[in-house]
C-alpha cells in the first residue's frame, strides 16, 4: 500500500477506542434475577392466591403461566438481541412474542376454562382494575432496568427495543397477578390479566424509544466532538 494510503487509514484509526463485546448471556441473567427478586417480593408483600396449590395441578393453569414466563423471558431476550448491531432476533419472533398475551386472552374468553359470564364492559372492567394497576406495580422496576440496560447497548431500531422491554417487563407483572388474584372468570383473566400486557407495552413503547433515541443522539454529538 501507499504512504499517503497508510497515512490516511492510520489517520482515521488513530483516536479510535477499543470496543468492548457485548455477552447477551450474562445481561439476561441479570435481567431475569431481576424480574424473579421482583415477583417474589411483590407477590409475597400482597399475598399469593389461596387455591395456589390446587391450580397448580391444573395443566390449563400451567399453559397459561407458561405463555406469560415466555413472554417475560423471550422478550428480555429479543430486546437484547435486538439492541445489538448484527444479533438481531427473527422478525417471526418478535411477532409472536407479541401475540403472546393476546393468544391467551382469545383462548380465555373462547374456551372460558374455569367458567365465566359477560355482565358488560363497564362491571367486567371495574372488576379489572386492581389487577391492572398489580401488574403495573409490578412491573414498574424490571421496565425500569431493562431499559437502562438496552440504552447502554446501540439499538438501532428503538420502538421495537422499547415494545420488547415493556412486554418483558409487564408480562412478568401479568405472572405476578396470576399468582395473587384467585378471579377464575374467562373475561377478567382476558381483560383483566392478559391484554393488559400488550396494551402498557405499545403505550411506554414510546417513552423508551424516545430515551434510546436521545441516548443515541447525545452518544453521536459526543463522538462528533470528541
Amino acid at each position: 500500500m501507499s504512504d499517503p494510503g497508510r497515512n490516511l487509514i492510520d489517520a482515521m484509526v488513530r483516536d479510535l477506542r477499543p470496543v468492548r463485546p457485548v455477552r447477551i448471556a450474562p445481561a439476561l441473567a441479570l435481567l431475569l434475577a431481576v424480574e424473579a427478586v421482583v415477583l417474589a417480593t411483590g407477590t409475597g408483600c400482597a399475598g399469593i392466591r389461596a387455591d395456589i396449590w390446587e391450580r397448580l395441578r391444573d395443566p390449563r393453569y400451567l399453559a397459561f403461566i407458561a405463555v406469560l414466563v415466555t413472554a417475560a423471558a423471550g422478550s428480555a431476550w429479543a430486546a437484547l438481541r435486538l439492541s445489538v448491531p448484527g444479533r438481531e432476533p427473527p422478525g417471526r419472533a418478535l411477532v409472536g412474542l407479541l401475540l403472546l398475551p393476546s393468544l391467551a386472552a382469545a383462548a380465555a374468553v373462547a374456551l372460558l376454562p374455569w367458567g365465566g359470564s359477560w355482565t358488560g364492559i363497564g362491571p367486567t372492567m371495574g372488576a379489572c382494575w386492581h389487577c391492572i394497576s398489580f401488574t403495573a406495580a409490578t412491573a414498574f422496576v424490571p421496565w425500569l432496568v431493562v431499559m437502562a440496560t438496552v440504552s447502554r447497548l446501540a439499538p438501532l431500531r428503538p420502538a421495537r427495543v422499547g415494545i420488547l422491554a415493556g412486554l418483558s417487563a409487564f408480562a412478568l407483572g401479568a405472572l405476578g397477578t396470576e399468582l395473587h388474584c384467585d378471579a377464575r372468570d374467562g373475561y377478567h383473566l382476558a381483560l383483566g390479566h392478559y391484554l393488559p400486557v400488550v396494551g402498557m407495552a405499545l403505550v411506554t413503547s414510546v417513552f423508551v424509544a424516545r430515551v434510546l433515541r436521545m441516548r443515541t443522539d447525545a452518544r453521536s454529538r459526543k463522538g462528533v466532538q470528541g
